[in-house]
């Protein structure tokens, strides 16, 4: 009969099997995957003493609202070939979604292979980029005079450090906090991958910094851009001036940017290759938990009770009263009267974390007698309660 654990040190050799299985890897590759894996943050079924499918929930804190709140990173998850279809690694989910909630880490980021297969278990989009795709000879003409942008290096760190926190605790939500240690494994991918990460100074003033990553194309190269931290639009000016100043044999430039991010103006013509592109999904673990310790803007005041429907973490469902007053929670907690508002769970993360606007997801729920009808006035507080930064994060949290 199957049963969920953790993995315990003893069956380690058997994660690299399955990565090696399940990934079609090379068994080097698998061996050293599984010797970075903490054992304690697995979660694994086995028939027997057999481990049959795994994942693991790396612990981050992701800011909010300007708060940092603990997060569940959903990542490493993996089924034997002869084992899949057979509904475990929902089973997984299920079971990290109630073990998250009692590691008091109310929400959860995960990189999907498929948007739909996670959305079944609750987990919905919570960013996309916007990718522009051009040459050199796109860009207005900029003339970068004060020699604004520079190369980074590890001992730059500190630096970088010092802008991602700014902007990421300011300006966004669902960034990760980042440590010097994972600043440095960045550096060293980038520098094993043709990348270079660069800084913008005004004077001597840190104002942003952005990556390129070279990769070979079309008898030449292309660069590609998708880290980007900027201060203000004059810092984005200096990014594009200094990719007009890329060799010639670059011949395509990529910049998948945040979706708010509008680097059209700063091109000849707007009528370049511009895409749309789902990142990263984002799911609310636990409602009170995540309601109580995200930030609020001073304006958010007021009632509400949002009704949930969560079918894998039935803890959630049902009518939830929140009141807020000036930026801080007075209440969060469930009831029995009647509900403003009919939400999904998945509806309920883009709305809390700030992805989506609650007058955009929502109708008026007027055929459900549990529903109240005049929930209009409710949505537009919703918004000013929630929507109050865009999301970003850098790919691998």
């Amino acid at each position: 009969m199957a049963n969920i654990r953790t993995v315990k040190e003893k069956e380690r050799k058997q994660i690299a099997l399955l990565y090696n299985n399940a990934y079609r890897t090379k068994m080097k590759d698998a061996e050293s995957w599984a010797k970075s894996v903490k054992l304690n943050q697995t979660r694994a079924i086995f028939e027997g003493n057999r481990l049959v499918s795994t994942l693991q929930i790396l612990p981050y804190r992701i800011w909010i609202g300007g708060k940092l709140i603990p997060m569940g990173g959903i990542c490493g998850v993996g089924t034997f070939a002869d084992r899949q279809s057979m509904g475990y690694t929902g089973k997984l989910l299920t079971d990290a979604v109630k073990t998250m909630k009692n590691q008091k880490q109310p929400v959860s980021i995960l990189y999907p292979f498929s948007h739909t297969f996670y959305g079944k278990y609750g987990w919905v989009i919570g960013h996309h980029n916007r990718s522009y795709t051009f040459n050199q000879r796109d860009i207005l003409p900029y003339n970068e005079e004060r020699k604004l942008v520079t190369p980074a290096s590890e001992k730059d760190i500190p630096v970088i450090i010092s802008i991602y926190e700014r902007i990421a605790s300011e300006r966004y939500n669902l960034c990760a906090k980042r440590d010097a240690k994972v600043w440095k494994k960045y550096f060293k991918d980038m520098k094993d991958n043709n990348g270079i990460m660069y800084i913008i100074r005004d004077g001597k003033k840190p104002i942003g910094f952005f990556n390129c990553r070279n990769q070979h194309a079309n008898w030449g190269f292309k660069s590609i851009t998708d880290v980007i931290f900027l201060d203000n639009c004059l810092a984005v000016k200096d990014m594009m001036g200094f990719l007009t100043k890329l060799p010639s044999n670059v011949n395509e430039i990529i910049i998948s940017a945040p979706y708010h991010y509008y680097l059209w103006p700063y091109l000849k013509n707007y009528y370049i290759d511009t895409k749309m592109n789902a990142s990263f999904q984002f799911r609310v673990t636990d409602i009170k938990q995540a309601v109580k310790a995200r930030g609020y803007k001073k304006d958010a005041t007021g009632k509400v009770i949002v009704k949930v429907e969560d079918k894998y973490a039935p803890y959630n469902s049902g009518a939830w009263y929140m009141e807020f007053n000036e930026g801080k929670v007075i209440k969060a907690e469930k009831t029995d009267k009647r509900a403003d508002i009919c939400l999904s769970i998945q509806d309920f993360s883009q709305i809390y974390c700030g992805y989506r606007k609650a007058t955009e997801l929502c109708t008026a729920c007027t055929e459900n007698d549990d529903i109240s009808t005049d929930n209009n006035e409710k949505l537009l507080l919703l918004d000013k309660i929630f929507f109050d930064n865009p999301t970003y994060l850098i790919d691998n949290f």
